[in-house]
């Protein structure tokens, strides 16, 4: 049987039962309203009726309300209300020894979450008082001192269980955003969010008469807050610095117009152009990297050394990235130097884009003579590779650059 979700176990049923009274008044006075037909004919509905509704009535109070009330025997003295958030702290860490913690496994899929310390049996009670006053119709009466705790503290409990719920999910979202190379960065930053919030585990109370709602409004709130935008930010410049690689990658080495015939010199000259060029660009995208990772560990300047050594850590993977981005860039480049060249052994034909001029040497035995020769033009494809190494040897990585920046602020 299908009962409301926001009442509980047993109201609920019991609200629903009083639902299909409804409906069998509401026949009830159509029948009634047959004033044609003979009471005679009417009787056997109405005494059916009336066994009907009598069973439904006592299945709300005999059967419902009497095993509620059986279930919360221990809360029918004000004193066990009472204890429940005298004793209670408002936030905890997950205990496994608890009942609840293997079917939260799954909820849970990280350790060192945080959870609302609030008793959910007393929950559950406040949940059905209310619903079962919904019944006063029926004669049904609610424990006194389950029904005055509830007006007497219902809404308080409500506002400082929705301030705790807030600090869980932001704190829980902060654990679950990190991964494990971030937790290690931002061990010193989350210790700090969890010195703020030790209060409200180790000595602040739900009938705590000091200003917890602005303790967890405003601290632990505060300070996830904080946490939180600066690990967003941390993870929003890596994907800058992974989009500044793939930009790098990207550039090719060598400019060649496949349409275009060049002679050896102009051949040359172009590339030492394009070179220079993409030498600037190239530059000039780790410029913004290096303005990045400036700005990423700011966070992290006056952390300890455990941190840093994480941070180099951090670093070394970077320049690891930007090697890679190097790495394909060149490979690209001598990828297209290969389709201009061509290799007849697998059938990639070449383009001609060398000007080659034929001349008849005038000796004893003439023969034909070509200029530029095979050597020359082997000498320029390999001087052209050789270059765009030394582009590439020329870009400083971001551990020697970060480490002049770590001195100075140090």
């Amino acid at each position: 049987m299908q009962y409301p979700l926001q009442h509980g176990r047993y109201s609920g049923h019991a609200i629903l039962v009083r639902s299909l009274l409804f409906r069998i008044e509401k026949l009830k006075e159509s029948v009634d309203k047959l004033y044609f037909v003979e009471d005679s004919v009417k009787a056997p509905a109405l005494e059916k009726y009336q066994t009907t509704y009598k069973n439904l009535e006592s299945v709300i109070k005999e059967q419902k309300l009497n095993s509620w009330k059986e279930e919360n025997k221990v809360y029918e003295d004000v004193a066990n209300l009472n204890k429940s958030i005298e004793n209670t702290t408002i936030l905890c860490r997950p205990d496994e020894t608890n009942e609840d913690h293997k079917l939260m496994e799954l909820l849970r899929p990280r350790p060192n979450h945080l959870e609302c310390n609030f008793d959910r049996k007393l929950l559950k009670l406040m949940h059905e008082v209310n619903a079962w006053k919904t019944l006063v119709s029926f004669n049904v009466r609610v424990p006194n001192d389950a029904d005055e705790f509830t007006q007497t503290h219902q809404e308080n409990l409500r506002v400082l269980r929705e301030y705790s719920m807030i600090v869980v999910r932001d704190y829980n979202t902060i654990i679950n955003f990190m991964d494990d190379t971030e937790r290690k960065l931002f061990a010193e930053h989350l210790e700090a969010t969890d010195k703020i919030i030790q209060p409200g585990i180790s000595r602040f109370k739900w009938s705590s008469k000091t200003n917890v709602d602005s303790f967890l409004s405003r601290s632990c709130k505060g300070s996830c807050f904080e946490l939180y935008n600066k690990l967003k930010m941390f993870k929003g410049n890596t994907e800058k610095i992974d989009a500044k690689c793939a930009e790098i990658a990207s550039k090719l080495l060598i400019n060649i117009n496949k349409k275009k015939a060049y002679l050896v010199g102009e051949f040359q000259h172009e590339q030492e152009r394009h070179r220079k060029d993409v030498l600037q660009k190239l530059k000039s995208i780790f410029e913004e990297i290096f303005a990045i990772l400036c700005a990423t560990y700011e966070p992290f300047v006056t952390c300890r050394r455990e941190t840093q050594l994480v941070w180099f850590g951090y670093l070394k993977q970077i320049d690891h990235k930007i090697e890679e981005a190097l790495k394909k860039s060149v490979k690209n480049s001598l990828m297209e130097l290969y389709r201009v060249i061509g290799d007849p052994d697998k059938g990639v034909q070449a383009i001609p884009v060398f000007i080659l001029e034929v001349g008849l040497d005038q000796t004893e035995k003439p023969k034909l003579t070509y200029t530029p020769t095979i050597p020359t033009l082997t000498g320029v494809i390999t001087n052209t590779i050789s270059s765009m190494n030394e582009v590439v040897q020329e870009l400083r990585m971001m551990q020697k650059l970060m480490a002049a920046v770590y001195r100075q602020k140090r």
